[in-house]
């Protein structure tokens, strides 16, 4: 579960899907990260996947 954001586009984009303020190349690949953080209850085991190290 994401508690909070340092970055104010980032959030707005998480809340809202407002692509302002980020590089539009990246945002289907930020919102698949997103989802996950928000999802998974220990980070650390939850986001282990191939290509995350």
């Amino acid at each position: 579960m994401i508690k909070s954001f340092k970055s104010k586009p980032l959030e707005k984009f998480f809340n809202n899907g407002t692509h302002k303020g980020l590089d539009q190349q990246h945002t289907d690949k930020l919102a698949r990260i997103l989802d996950r953080l928000n999802h998974a209850s220990d980070v650390q085991k939850d986001l282990r996947y191939p290509g995350s190290d």
